[in-house]
Parts: C-alpha cells; sequence; structure tokens
C-alpha cells in the first residue's frame, strides 16, 4: 500500500461505497441525466415535499421549507400533514403567528384527535398565549370578577392536568376542539397516546409559567391571597406531570431541574435537596443544568437556615462564576458564620441585594443599624452611591456628593477594601469621577494586585497617574479609549493626530498613532509617533518594538538595530526579534551588496496581490548577495509553492530550490536561518522523493529550533514513506516527550468548547488504547447500520452485524505497528454472505493509522467489513499513539488513516478523557466541519459529524464497547432539500 507524504489532515474513505449509496442513490453511468418526470400520483408527491420540508426546516432553512410545503398544498390541500408543517414552520422555525393560526384552525377542525396535530397546536397556544394580567387592587368590582374567573379557570387547569396524568376514554368538557387553551389539547392528545413525556412536559411548563405569574400577583395586594392558594395547585400537578416526564426518560436533567424548582416554590424544601442531589449524580460538574442545580440549593438553604450547605454551595458558584456577586456573596455567609449571627441576617442580606437605587440605600442603612459591623453591606450601598452619582448628568455638585458617599461607604468595609478587588474597585472609580486622581491611581493599582486578570484597572491606574502630573485629562484618555472600538484607520489617524496635538505628553496616544501608521505603511510618519513615544516611556517595549520595525522598512539598519538592542536588554529575544538584530547587523557591516539585499528582500515581504512581483524581488535579493540565507530560503520556498501549485510537480524548478536551500543553511548566521532552511530543504525533497534526506533534514531542523515540533513530525512522515514505521513512531515519541504542550498535539479550548469536550480533571499519565499482547485473541460483536435520504432517491435505511474476530500478531513495541488477523465467526454468512472466509491482515500505527487494510475484491464483502475495521482502528489509534496521555487529558490525533477524519478548511477535531473511576475509563473523539464547526447555519450550506466513544476497562485498557457515528448533511443544488446520511457502528466485546 503506498502511504503519502502529507503535512495536512487525512480524510479517511470510510465505507465510500455505502455511503455513496446512502447519500447519493447508486451511481449512473450518464453523467448528465435528463430531468426526471415525476408520475407518483399527487398526495405522494405532496408527502414528498412535506419530507423535504421537514428537512429544510431542521436545517434553518425556513423559506425554502414554505416553498416546499406551498407545492405540497397545491397538490394535497387536504393533507394532515401539509397543515402539521405549515403549523410547525412556526413552532420550530420563524414564520407570522396569524398565519400559523390558521393552520392551528384547520388541524382543529379536520383533525381534532389525531396526536400529532393536537400536541402541535397545543405547542402553537402555548407559544402565543397572552400574558396574565393583573386586576387592578383599586378597582373592587374588576378585583371580584377577577378572583371568580380565577376559581373556575383553575379547577379547568386541576381538571385538565389530572387527565393529562391519568387519561381515560371520556375527555374532559374542557378539553373541546374549539378550546383556545394549550392543556385541553394536551388533553387530546393523552387520550390518543397516553403518558408522553413531550405533552407531559409541555403541560408542566404552561402550569409553571401560571403559577409563576399567579404567584406574582398574591404579593401585590392583600385582598389577592387566592392567587397564591391558585398557584400552589398549579404546581402541585407541575410537580406530578414533571415526575412523569422523568418516568418516562430518566435522564431527563431539564424536567428534573424542573421538578426541583417547583418543589422549593412549594415550600418543600428536603424533597427539593433529594431531587437536586439525584440530579447532580447524573449531571456532573460541568453539564449547563448544573448551575441552576446549585442555585435551587443555595434557595433551600436559605429557606432553611443550613448555613453549612448555604456555604458549600456558594463556595462551589464562586469557583464557577468567580465574579463580584459570588465573591460578595461567600464573603457575607462566612461572615455571618464566622460571627455566629443569625440566619436571618442571610436573609436581610440577600433583600437587600436584590433593591435598586433608593430602596437599597433605605435598606443598607436599616440592615447596619441591626448589625453595624456587617461590611458587605457598605459595599452593596457603595454600588447604589455610584449608581445615584452616575445618573446625575448636569448638577456636578450633587453628582460628586454622592461619589463621596461612595468612597466613603468603601472606607467603612474596612479589610474588604484589602480583600475583594471590587471594593478597590468601586472606590478608584468614585474617586476618579471625583478627580482625585493619585488615590484613583493607587485604588486601581490595589484592584489590579487582588486581580491579576483585570487589565482594565492596570490601565486606569496608569492613566490616572498620568493625569495627576498634568500630562492629559481624563476626557483625552476617554477619547483614546473609544478611539479603540474604531476600525477606520484613516479617521483613527486623523484624530489621534488631534489629540498629540492637544496632549503632547501623551504616551498612549504617541505609541497608538505609531501603530496605526505602521499598519498603514506610513514607515516615516509610524516611526516619528513611536520617537515621541519613547520620549515620554524610553523603556517602553511595544514603542522600541515599533519603532525598529519602522526603521528596518526605511532602510535605517543603524536605528533599527539601537532599538532592538535596547529592547532586548530589557527583554530577552521579545517577539522573536533577536533574529531581527543579526539581520540589521549584517547589513551594516557586510558591505553594500548585503544592505540592498536586505533592503530588496524585505520590500518583498509587503503585502502583495502579486506573487509573480514578489518573486522577482527575490530573485533580485539573492542576485545582490548569494549569501543572504533569507531571500535564499524565500526564494526556494515560493518555487516549491509554484511547482506544486499546478498539481504536477515541476522537477526542474524544484532541483534549484534544493540548490538554493543547500546554499541558504551552509550560509545562515543562527540557528533560526539554518533551521528554517533545512525544514524548508526537507520540504523541497519530500516532493522530489527523496524521503530519507528529507527525513535527515527535518530532524535537524528540529534540533536547531523545536518551535512547536513541526519539523519532527515531517520527520516522521517522511520515514513513513520509507516503510520506516518504527522510525516514525519513535520521532512521534520523542516529539510528544520533548513539545509536549505542541499545537501539533493539543486542541485549544476554543476548540474543545466548540466539539462540547470536556476533559476529566485528574493527575498522571494515562494509557487509552488497548494493552493487548501478541497471541492474544478477541471476539466482538458487531452492529452496523446506514440510513440516507434526501434528494431525488428518498430515504434508505441498511442494518447488518455479525461476530468479528481478532488475534493480535504483533505489537507496536517490535516494529511499531499493530498487525492483526482479522476472520469473522461461522454464521457470519447468514448477515453477510461469503464473510466467514474472509481472513484479513490488517496493519496500523498507533501514530498514523492503516499501513494495510486489504480488503476484500467484492464490494458487497468490501461495504460491510469496511466500517468494523475502521472502528477497530479508531479503537488502537485513539490516543497520542501508544504514549500515555498527561494532563490535561485533550489532545489531537486527526492524522491517522482508517478512523474517519474531515479535511479542508472549516473543520474541527479533538479527544478526550471525560471519565475516569478506577481503571476504567471513557474516551470520546469528535471532528466536526461546517455548521457542525461553527460555521454561520444562515450561510454555510453543508456540515459534518463525527463521534466516536470507547469505553476501556482495567489497568490493560481492555476494550469494552466503542460506538462510532459519522453523520454528514448538505443543501441540495436545487435548493430544495437536504441530503444527508449517517453511519453507526458499535463493537461490543465478547
Amino acid at each position: 500500500m503506498l502511504v503519502r507524504l502529507v503535512a495536512a489532515t487525512l480524510a479517511a474513505g470510510l465505507c465510500l461505497s455505502m455511503m455513496t449509496a446512502l447519500h447519493h442513490g447508486q451511481e449512473s453511468d450518464n453523467p448528465k441525466p435528463a430531468p426526471k418526470v415525476d408520475k407518483r400520483p399527487a398526495k405522494e408527491q405532496a408527502q414528498e415535499h412535506v419530507r423535504r420540508a421537514r428537512r429544510l426546516i431542521d436545517f434553518g432553512r425556513p423559506l425554502l421549507a414554505k416553498k416546499q410545503l406551498d407545492l405540497a398544498l397545491a397538490q394535497d390541500p387536504q393533507s394532515r400533514d401539509v397543515m402539521l408543517w405549515q403549523l410547525r414552520l412556526y413552532t420550530r422555525s420563524t414564520g407570522g403567528a396569524e398565519d400559523a393560526r390558521k393552520w392551528a384552525e384547520a388541524l382543529a377542525k379536520n383533525f381534532p384527535d389525531d396526536y400529532e396535530s393536537c400536541f402541535e397546536i397545543a405547542n402553537f397556544l402555548f407559544i402565543t398565549q397572552p400574558d396574565v394580567v393583573a386586576p387592578n387592587p383599586g378597582k373592587e368590582d374588576e378585583v371580584k370578577a377577577a378572583l371568580t374567573r380565577l376559581k373556575a379557570e383553575v379547577e379547568i387547569f386541576q381538571e385538565l392536568a389530572d387527565y393529562i396524568i391519568a387519561p381515560t376514554e371520556t375527555l374532559p368538557g374542557a378539553a373541546s376542539p374549539r378550546a383556545d387553551l394549550s392543556l385541553a389539547w394536551l388533553a387530546r392528545a393523552s387520550r390518543q397516546t397516553p403518558r408522553t413525556g413531550e405533552v407531559c412536559f409541555l403541560a408542566a411548563q404552561e402550569l409553571d409559567f401560571r403559577a409563576r405569574r399567579f404567584e406574582s400577583f398574591s404579593k401585590l395586594h392583600g385582598s389577592f391571597g387566592p392567587f397564591g392558594e391558585a398557584a400552589r395547585k398549579l404546581l402541585e400537578r407541575a410537580e406530578k406531570l414533571y415526575r412523569r416526564v422523568i418516568e418516562t426518560s430518566a435522564a431527563d436533567l431539564t424536567a428534573r431541574a424542573a421538578l426541583c424548582q417547583v418543589l422549593l416554590r412549594l415550600g418543600r424544601y428536603e424533597d427539593a435537596r433529594r431531587e437536586c442531589d439525584a440530579a447532580l449524580l447524573l449531571s456532573g460538574e460541568d453539564a449547563p443544568v448544573t448551575n441552576r442545580l446549585n442555585a435551587i440549593l443555595i434557595d433551600v438553604a436559605g429557606a432553611t437556615g443550613d448555613l453549612e450547605l448555604l456555604i458549600g454551595r456558594l463556595e462551589l458558584r464562586h469557583r464557577v462564576y468567580n465574579d463580584v456577586d459570588s465573591a460578595l456573596d461567600l464573603s457575607a455567609a462566612r461572615r455571618i458564620r464566622d460571627a455566629k449571627w443569625p440566619f436571618d441576617r442571610w436573609r436581610e442580606y440577600r433583600v437587600v441585594f436584590g433593591l435598586r437605587g433608593e430602596a437599597r440605600l433605605q435598606g443598607c442603612g436599616e440592615l447596619l443599624q441591626l448589625q453595624p459591623d456587617f461590611l458587605e453591606i457598605h459595599l452593596l450601598a457603595a454600588e447604589a452611591l455610584i449608581s445615584r452619582a452616575e445618573a446625575i448628568t448636569e448638577n456636578v455638585e450633587a453628582r460628586n456628593s454622592w461619589y463621596e458617599g461612595a468612597v466613603k461607604a468603601v472606607d467603612k468595609a474596612g479589610e474588604l477594601g484589602e480583600k475583594l478587588p471590587d471594593a478597590s474597585r468601586l472606590r478608584a472609580l468614585a474617586l476618579w469621577h471625583l478627580g482625585r486622581f493619585e488615590e484613583a491611581a493607587e485604588a486601581f493599582s490595589r484592584t489590579a494586585r487582588l486581580d491579576p486578570e483585570d487589565d482594565y484597572a492596570r490601565r486606569y491606574a496608569r492613566a490616572a497617574r498620568d493625569i495627576a502630573a498634568g500630562l492629559y485629562t481624563a476626557p483625552d484618555y476617554m477619547a483614546l479609549l473609544n478611539l479603540g472600538r474604531d476600525s477606520d484607520f484613516k479617521l483613527q489617524r486623523s484624530l489621534l493626530e488631534s489629540l498629540v496635538k492637544r496632549a503632547p505628553r501623551f504616551f498612549d496616544a504617541w505609541l497608538m498613532l505609531g501603530e496605526v501608521n505602521f499598519l498603514q505603511r506610513f514607515n516615516e510618519e509610524a516611526l516619528a509617533a513611536y520617537k515621541q513615544a519613547l520620549e515620554l516611556g524610553p523603556e517602553n517595549l511595544q514603542a522600541l518594538y515599533g519603532a525598529g520595525f519602522a526603521a528596518i522598512n526605511l532602510g535605517d539598519f543603524q536605528q533599527a538595530l539601537k532599538h532592538w538592542e535596547k529592547l532586548n536588554a530589557l527583554s530577552d529575544n521579545y517577539r522573536g526579534t533577536r533574529r531581527w538584530m543579526r539581520i540589521a547587523r549584517s547589513a551594516l557591516t557586510k558591505g553594500e551588496n548585503r544592505a540592498n539585499a536586505v533592503r530588496t528582500w524585505i520590500a518583498a515581504a509587503t503585502p502583495t496581490d502579486a506573487p509573480r512581483n514578489r518573486k522577482a524581488q527575490l530573485e533580485k535579493a539573492v542576485e545582490q548577495d548569494p549569501t543572504f540565507s533569507e531571500a535564499l530560503t524565500d526564494l526556494a520556498r515560493l518555487l516549491r509553492e509554484e511547482a506544486v501549485s499546478s498539481g504536477e510537480r515541476n522537477i526542474g524548478m524544484l532541483e534549484r530550490a534544493e540548490a538554493l536551500l543547500s546554499q541558504a543553511w551552509q550560509q545562515a548566521e543562527d540557528n533560526y536561518a539554518k533551521a528554517s532552511a533545512r525544514l524548508e530543504l526537507g520540504r523541497v525533497r519530500v516532493q522530489l522523493r527523496r524521503f530519507e534526506s528529507a527525513a535527515e533534514d527535518m530532524e535537524a531542523a528540529f534540533a536547531l529550533d523545536p518551535d512547536d515540533g513541526t519539523a519532527l513530525l515531517m520527520a516522521a512522515l517522511a520515514r513513513r514513506a520509507l516503510g520506516d514505521e518504527a522510525g516514525a513512531a519513535a520521532l512521534m515519541r520523542r516529539l510528544y516527550a520533548e513539545v509536549p504542550g505542541s499545537i501539533l498535539l493539543r486542541p485549544s479550548d476554543q476548540v474543545m468548547t466548540l466539539l462540547g469536550l470536556a476533559p476529566v480533571k485528574a493527575q498522571g499519565p494515562r494509557a487509552v488504547t488497548p494493552g493487548w499482547t501478541a497471541g492474544e485473541k478477541l471476539k466482538f460483536d458487531v452492529s452496523i447500520s446506514g440510513e440516507g435520504e434526501g434528494g431525488e432517491v428518498g430515504h434508505h435505511r441498511a442494518q447488518w452485524g455479525f461476530e468479528m474476530r481478532v488475534e493480535v500478531a504483533a505489537t507496536p513495541e517490535n516494529g511499531g505497528l499493530w498487525k492483526l488477523i482479522v476472520t469473522f465467526a461461522p454464521g457470519a454468512a447468514a448477515a453477510v454472505p461469503g464473510l466467514e472466509e474472509l481472513r484479513l491482515q490488517v496493519e496500523l500505527s498507533p501514530w498514523f493509522g492503516l499501513v494495510r487494510n486489504p480488503l476484500p475484491a467484492s464490494r458487497a464483502l468490501a461495504d460491510a467489513v469496511d466500517p468494523a475495521i475502521s472502528a477497530l482502528c479508531d479503537a488502537l489509534c485513539l490516543g497520542l499513539g501508544d504514549s500515555p496521555v498527561l494532563p490535561p487529558y485533550g489532545w489531537r490525533n486527526e492524522r491517522t488513516q482508517g478512523p474517519a477524519h474531515f479535511s479542508g478548511e472549516g473543520y474541527a477535531e479533538a479527544a478526550a478523557i471525560e471519565q475516569l473511576v478506577g481503571d476504567n475509563l471513557l474516551v470520546r473523539r469528535v471532528a466536526a466541519r461546517g455548521r457542525y464547526a461553527g460555521g454561520d447555519p444562515d450561510y454555510v450550506n453543508d456540515g459534518g459529524r463525527v463521534e466516536c466513544v470507547v469505553e476501556l476497562a482495567g489497568a490493560r485498557c481492555q476494550l469494552r464497547r466503542l460506538t462510532l457515528t459519522i453523520l454528514n448533511e448538505q443543501l441540495a443544488e436545487t435548493d430544495d432539500d437536504v441530503i444527508s446520511s449517517k453511519l453507526s457502528v458499535k463493537l461490543t466485546a465478547r
């Protein structure tokens, strides 16, 4: 098997012929078949349009779906499905409520006893129901009528809810097909299909919503007590409905959290706590519902006076959010515990916390009278005082009095000013507005010490010191901050020039003016601005860095070197400038030819839309000084890219590039330049199929400059091209050992979040691939299913299974490869004829995947076994080769052949250990592209997702179970359908 040497990700052709058939139907010999005439009856055609509309709605294309539904309507105006999906166009997507209402009415008239119709009508009525408005307490007749109506409504709600919980043959009278109440239609749905989770959940949501409104009404006036009792009655039914949902789906965490909230509102605190604990056992730390459950437990603790539960839950919340509110709440609760105050202090604190404006100030005063040493209350008062001051725009004296009050309030908080960043932050803000800039600088500096991630505090501290020194004014500083939000460089430049004229000692303004000019390639103006900045801040790293580049772009090597030498004395090799110092020094010491070559080379590096011009400039630079390694390397890189860009290798151009690079690395004057030349030489020799030399070049490049390990990875790929799997594996192990955090091996946090991967938090190296030994024999039950729908071929399904037997002939310790003999148990022929006669010899590298996959010549047999072989490959290539994974337990391994991957742009992939219990692991690998990889669903017309979940047991990581799912979908070129396919493979150890 020829292994292609590529540095990009490899896409596996997993069961390609079967997936193609599922995705597009069987191939035709005619590349452009004539348009088909649909001879099916109108009703069948209407159903096809409905199916297409459903797929388009799920894909997020409601307008395209509407076209399909209109076509269906023209062919079958009385179709239930047409009416149903016209309504779902609103409830599941976007659309006008009034347009949807006519479809709800049509379904109610024509299909009043159909489950789906009833449920969708109920869903529509729930979404569109008008808000409930409280009566005017000053109008006795209005209140009396409202309470009379409330009693009748609650009786109806109870009757309908009881029926949904335990339906019978006889519907309640309120469940009329003319009813305009969501619960009535849910009752009708329940008669058709009793106790479904979706009906019970929607009914519970309806009761929950109304109970919440009634609860709020009951607090408005003393005569509104019946609303509170009505709310309780509805919540009692909602509890039963949520429990029905949990009976149908024990893992429904949304319903469990809603049940906990209902129990809390009913005052059944122990029940709420017990249900929260049960839900947390299922959800784990990182589930979205966990924070909601934690908030409920905080409320339970507040209601029951359980201070230890309260503090424990507040600590967890602070670890998650780490914000101002969570810190203040935790501080207040700990103070109450340590001072042994009555628990009512916590309740009073929370009441005051929830107040705003004058009400909060009054509440703070009253609570401080009760508990003068409650320091956190002073901070709540300071917040309210600052908010009051910010609302005053004209009366400066009045505004300043509120700010003065805020400063005094923070000062009274005593020790909190040294413990909580927000205390210092509030004080600093008030002092800034009062014009007391020296004190503000000190307070902002303290904030930055307490919260090292608060970069704004550091900036404001410096600005406050500058303003106090008279370098510029506060309005000048705010003008500069606002400039940073504008991406128009031309406007920025104009405003900055005005600003530095008005405030010539404003360092940040000069620095920003230098950067803006540099980005616009006004190098002379940039250098002048950077110099002004350096007059004010002689040791500023950014200014020294920028001044050096502006100078070298102008050909002033002496000045560039001066700035960079000072920069590197302050911060060694700041942003890689040691290399640029060497280039500038060579231009000054190696004669006019080198100086001219450097100038030409820098001009070639200027962004341009014409690569041909860049090539000409690099040719000129090499002609000016044939010993200038940077120019030689860059020219060779351009030649290589040009030589392979057409898809055919230009050997002559590649050989010239090789000659240039051989000269470049010999002439290179530092390790960085040598490494760049050797790495590029290795790339060229790969194209020339000189893999042995390429590997040597890349290993040499890594030794000179390890960087992110790219050179070592490419060396390993070159070894593979030579068939040296053991050598390739050794290089990959070395890469992981020497650069364990390389971006080649570790995904970013953003990628992990995008893919929904949450690595378990633990310590120590973990093996994540089976520890099989030579001679070991294993058996797996294999279950494979595939389905595809959309386009002209409709819907296809296929499903089969068999027993797969694996004998381990060799392990990677000897030769770097797994060597497996795969056979199939007697009786497999019942699923796929001929299967039990196969004996496949599979070879794969734990780092790079399949080396040998001798699929049978029969397409039917190949299609039958290829998904199983691919899943087996996933199990053996899931980790970082055969190296134990170090924390954090997230990694990249998309270079393996055999397992399914995506390639090209717009994809993401990573793997993680997500569960760890003793020696048992659950590892999940996810790959996504297009819409599934963060692509905007309004513009990206395709997407795919691969998910592999592997359960490993024991110290030897025995493969217990593997589930592989591959999903692809795309909008049809005709914009009238979504074409999708799904392949699922399950391996279960026997």
